[in-house]
Parts: C-alpha cells; sequence; structure tokens
C-alpha cells in the first residue's frame, strides 16, 4: 500500500501537557515518537479527559536512587493492577514493586516451564 506522504507534514495536535509541549517547542517543532506510556498508567482516563476538554499532566513520582529496574517494576505492577481492575490511586513504592515483580515472575516462570518443557 503506498504511503500518501501528504499526511506526513501536516501538523499533528498532541495530547499533551505543558512539559511535553515545550520540548517539542525546543526541538524546533520535530518530533519522531511520542511517548505516553507511563502518563497512561498514571491517568488512564487521560484522552478521555483531554478530548472532554479537560486538561492536566499527571503528577510523575519521583524516585531519590532507585535500584535497578526499580522504576520499571513501580510502572509494571501499577499496569497489572490496571489490568486486573484493580486501579488504586498511588504507585506502589518501589520495594514493594519489585518483591511484587519477582513473585509475579517467579509464577510465570513456572508456568512458562511447565508449558514448554526443555
Amino acid at each position: 500500500m503506498p504511503v500518501d506522504t501528504n499526511l506526513l507534514f501536516q501538523p499533528l495536535e498532541l495530547p499533551c501537557g505543558a512539559i511535553l509541549k515545550n520540548r517539542i517547542a525546543k526541538s524546533g517543532g520535530c518530533v519522531d515518537v511520542v511517548g505516553l506510556a507511563r502518563a497512561l498508567v498514571l491517568d488512564p482516563a487521560l484522552a478521555k479527559n483531554r478530548q472532554a476538554g479537560r486538561v492536566s499532566d499527571p503528577v510523575f513520582p519521583r524516585f531519590g536512587s532507585p535500584p535497578e529496574g526499580g522504576i520499571t517494576a513501580c510502572y509494571t505492577m501499577r499496569l497489572t493492577e490496571l489490568g486486573q481492575g484493580r486501579e488504586t490511586d498511588h504507585m506502589p513504592d518501589i520495594e514493594t514493586a519489585i518483591t511484587n515483580y519477582d513473585t509475579r515472575d517467579t509464577k510465570r516462570i513456572a508456568l512458562w516451564n511447565d508449558r514448554f518443557p526443555l
């Protein structure tokens, strides 16, 4: 299927907040990819709220000196909670997230090894 190159040069209205718009402006307006995954994990209704004219930036947690993999574990476990319908208003702390992540992976590895023995 041929690509309509006229679409490549059209302005794109992004559902983003002031921080992202500032970064885009500083880059001369050129953006290849906009990552919204973590913003949507923090505020699953972000897109719906933006479409309804309710604009707010998600509050991203600050981590002092997280251990390796800690931030990823926090977002992964938050996404797991959302996927299981256990939405809360806060991110798990790093230690709890890492423990839950490791526990979940231990169970998943056992299931995988049972299903696909070597």
